[in-house]
């Protein structure tokens, strides 16, 4: 993947945070250097807001279309289902 560089100014007590976290370093997370750091933090963020519009969406479709008689129905399918098993 390609990549650029950015410039990205930092206070001084979360670089020596960063700094601490790396000096015992976790060989299963590949971070190493302060970048590595700094794309993992990213990417963690990315993909925790990524999961947060995803609920919301559900949320407000749930809130659109209410899920009337759903419970009863999962009620039925579950009953056939272990009907089925039992027959086995």
């Amino acid at each position: 993947m390609a990549s650029r560089p950015i410039s990205v100014r930092l206070p001084e007590a979360m670089l020596e945070a960063m700094d601490r976290h790396l000096e015992r370093p976790d060989p299963a997370d590949g971070v190493r250097t302060r970048t590595d750091l700094i794309q993992a933090a990213i990417d963690l963020w990315l993909h925790a807001d990524e999961a947060a519009r995803i609920d919301a969406s559900i949320a407000a479709g749930y809130a659109r279309v209410p899920a009337d008689g759903e419970d009863e129905e999962f009620g039925r399918i579950s009953d056939r289902a272990q009907r089925d098993l039992g027959e086995w």
